[in-house]
């Protein structure tokens, strides 16, 4: 049976792959987030708790009191990444296991490499990848105003960076969360190689080249170029406990012979071309605004 029929190529093993080799994902939000629960299509709705709940001491026969925590909920709807590849329509003479080599690499490559890299466009910027605007329709993202606490950049060199992830520190602490993780972009993680205590480097994780490893200051860390990609963004601080992100099934794919699927006014039997593409639908929503604290990353334009 030749690939071109939906669900003839398993896309799911690349995806598979990419949560369980999370340490080696290009992506830096799929690195700290701790979990992925698979979702359907559509709305849904979270319950999230606020602080934590204190116990009340009571004597014996004594009342026993409601301890007045807040629980809000947090509706959202799935969104997908798409990705879409033109060929021409000599892939479908190919042979079957010619076709699926081909197709299996695409896959790969869009799964493994763009989507994690997307991932961290979308969750810290809300910024469609394909366009570099800003979506008006996602419920938050961890640089949006108000999903977030935000701490102004005061410079690029190391001294003012590391000031910059103090004070971010200082601002989760009094709002009682724990940071257990630091998203970070390269060209800060470099400027940070740069900070000395006497004649020691204070952040030996990191090099000229930006970080080296899955730590920063006692923390897990990630970095990718994407965090970096807008407004000015430097690091995103916080428990990621508090990002939920879910994926809706596994990835779908199929090759369309007719039409104009990408909206490119360009029909693909008259130019006889081919079009594969590939779907994932995921949802996310951060449950506390003050579970994050963003450096720098100022509004960007739709």
């Amino acid at each position: 049976m030749a690939v071109q029929d939906l669900h003839t190529l398993d896309v799911s093993k690349p995806l598979l792959r990419l949560f369980e080799d999370r340490d080696e994902a290009p992506g830096a939000i799929l690195r700290l987030t701790p979990s992925r629960p698979q979702i359907t299509k559509g709305s849904h709705t979270i319950l999230t708790m606020g602080a934590r709940a204190k116990g009340a001491l009571v004597d014996e026969s004594g009342a026993k009191p409601d301890n007045g925590r807040q629980i809000v909920t947090k509706p959202f709807v799935t969104t997908k990444l798409v990705y879409s590849q033109r060929v021409s329509d000599e892939f479908l003479s190919f042979m079957d296991s010619e076709q699926a080599d081909f197709i299996g690499g695409l896959v790969n490559d869009w799964l493994r490499t763009s989507l994690p890299a997307d991932i961290d466009t979308v969750v810290a910027h809300g910024v469609n990848p394909a366009t570099g605007q800003v979506s008006e329709t996602l419920s938050d993202y961890l640089t949006k105003e108000g999903s977030s606490i935000a701490v102004e950049s005061t410079g690029d060199t190391g001294d003012d960076i590391d000031a910059d992830i103090a004070t971010a520190a200082a601002q989760l602490t009094a709002a009682a969360t724990n940071v257990n993780g630091i998203a970070i972009a390269p060209t800060a993680a470099s400027a940070l190689s740069t900070v000395l205590v006497g004649s020691q480097k204070k952040y030996p994780e990191a090099g000229v080249f930006g970080l080296e490893g899955n730590t920063l200051a006692g923390r897990r860390a990630a970095s990718s170029a994407e965090i970096g990609e807008y407004g000015g963004l430097k690091a995103i601080l916080g428990d990621w406990r508090y990002l939920y992100l879910a994926f809706a099934g596994q990835a779908t794919w199929r090759v369309h012979t007719a039409g104009d699927p990408d909206n490119t006014g360009r029909d693909l039997a008259g130019h006889n071309e081919v079009l594969i593409r590939l779907e994932e639908h995921f949802g996310f929503r951060v449950l506390n605004a003050n579970a994050f604290a963003t450096i720098g990353g100022g509004s960007i334009s739709g």
